[in-house]
């Protein structure tokens, strides 16, 4: 994860529709008891027992965030192997499925420099 990071802050120096990239990460166990979103719909069983990343949103210092910037359309077929399981990982949906959860994320946030750092994920270990 730590590569992943420091490949973003390198790549937010160099565009200018945002300042810099917000790192939100969560803790399963209490999201699940304490969300309201959790009420209607529990969380699916076995969730992790360590932080996992939300989100990681272009931001600005005025306080606005950059979304819906791209129409580009996020790939279920590119999200395989060792990138899967790596996201499944440290991604989880902690309420529904993976995927609709990633494809929500990356229409909302999802800009042209987050698509190059994706396939960056995928390195080993």
């Amino acid at each position: 994860m730590l590569r992943l990071m420091v490949f973003v802050l390198l790549l937010s120096t160099s565009y200018s529709a945002y300042d810099y990239y917000k790192l939100a990460q969560q803790w399963p166990t209490t999201y699940c008891r304490h969300s309201p979103q959790t009420i209607n719909k529990p969380c699916n069983p076995n969730v992790p027992i360590k932080f996992t990343l939300h989100g990681l949103w272009p931001s600005n210092h005025s306080g606005s965030t950059p979304s819906h910037c791209s129409q580009t359309k996020l790939n279920k077929t590119l999200i395989v192997g060792n990138l899967k399981t790596r996201l499944i990982a440290e991604w989880p949906n902690l309420i529904g499925d993976d995927f609709q959860f990633w494809n929500r994320e990356w229409e909302k946030h999802g800009t042209k420099p987050t698509r190059i750092f994706i396939p960056c994920i995928d390195d080993k270990k």
